[in-house]
């Protein structure tokens, strides 16, 4: 009797993240129905530590580290990623083999029970938000004068639980795409979606990403049937403009990215903590066609673009467009400031923590 081969799908233990290992399970067993697929949890440094605030406690590897280690030691085969929790820069010897289809990437507004029917234009004058994102909080105090922001720290079991029990807060900022996937009854506690225009994104957010070891051809071969080419072209470009800018997922960048008809347009914002001061700009670009590039240059893309699968409906010239649009962006945004406010808000996080921010 032969035995199933089994890979093992390495997990955070949160519900969200369970939920989104297990989607992909879902997908991967519909390709292979002839293997068996493991999830194998574990806890990070962010879910550990939520008494501080995260750019109190820092960034570094905050969501990822056990997850990778897992990784390179061979005790799990593929590692599930909200992508925006994802370094620019990968460890050695491990790739970002597929990235799925981004859902919903907006920011969305949960009020509590009391302000049911408030956006937060409306909520009365002193009204406090509970975000844990120093982006989000920029953007609400520049939008909202009117309103107070107060960390909040947790899964979104408990920040909903603090919403709804504590009295502390009026709303929440959370993702959008976080209430989707934790399903309708999460979903429909949704108050107001925040278009881009209200308030940027993070980078690459809403995005899954697929982690594996660049030399699991296996692997690769099977993430590569999920593999979303427009969604990694967009996110290229944004983790480009991320990278240049030399900014953590944790800082105050916003971006918005548009592909259509073969244009790329990515927006970029970078805020002070209050809010107050800002660096906006876009660039276009139309994205050329066709492939050009030997089978290594592919798989060197894996590093470089972290996104790239080869064989897989990949355009090598789009991809390198998207990075070039991204970290064009960043520069003439570097010309304009946006460095000089990302150096005062490190000096005041290091200062003060976020709480005196």
């Amino acid at each position: 009797m032969s035995t199933k081969r089994v890979f093992k799908v390495g997990s955070r233990e949160s519900k969200l993240a369970l939920i989104q290992s297990n989607y992909l399970v879902s997908k991967l067993q519909e390709i292979r129905p002839d293997v068996q697929f493991e999830t194998v949890t574990m806890t990070t440094p962010g879910d550990r530590d939520l008494s501080q605030s995260i750019t109190k406690i820092g960034e570094s590897a905050l969501w990822t580290l056990e997850l990778e280690n897992s990784l390179k030691s061979g005790s799990v085969d593929l590692i599930v990623h909200s992508l925006k929790d994802v370094s620019t820069s990968l460890p050695d010897d491990l790739v970002l083999g597929s990235i799925l289809e981004r859902a919903n990437p907006c920011d969305a507004i949960v009020m509590s029970p009391k302000n049911h029917g408030h956006t937060l234009a409306t909520l009365p004058n002193g009204s406090i938000i509970g975000t844990s994102s120093l982006r989000r909080a920029a953007q609400i105090r520049r939008s909202y004068p009117h309103l107070q922001i107060y960390d909040i720290r947790g899964n979104i079991d408990g920040r909903i639980k603090k919403l709804d029990e504590s009295g502390q807060y009026d709303g929440l900022c959370l993702a959008a795409a976080a209430l989707e996937r934790m399903g309708v009854e999460y979903e429909k506690r949704t108050s107001q979606i925040l278009t881009p225009e209200d308030c940027l994104y993070a980078v690459s957010q809403a995005a899954l990403a697929v982690e594996c070891r660049s030399n699991d051809e296996e692997v690769l071969n099977l993430l590569g049937n999920l593999h979303h080419k427009d969604t990694a072209i967009r996110v290229v470009a944004e983790r480009a403009y991320q990278k240049r800018l030399k900014a953590g997922c944790s800082e105050p960048v916003g971006a918005h990215s548009i592909l259509k008809n073969g244009v790329l347009t990515l927006k970029g914002a970078v805020f002070t903590a209050d809010g107050k001061e800002a660096i906006f700009d876009e660039e276009t670009i139309t994205l050329p066609n066709g492939l050009k590039g030997a089978t290594e240059e592919l798989r060197s893309g894996l590093k470089q673009y972290s996104c790239i699968v080869p064989g897989r409906g990949n355009e090598p010239r789009a991809f390198q467009a998207a990075e070039t649009l991204g970290t064009d962006l960043a520069d003439r945004m570097i010309k304009n400031g946006a460095e000089d406010i990302l150096i005062t808000v490190r000096k005041q996080i290091a200062a003060q923590g976020a709480g005196g921010i």
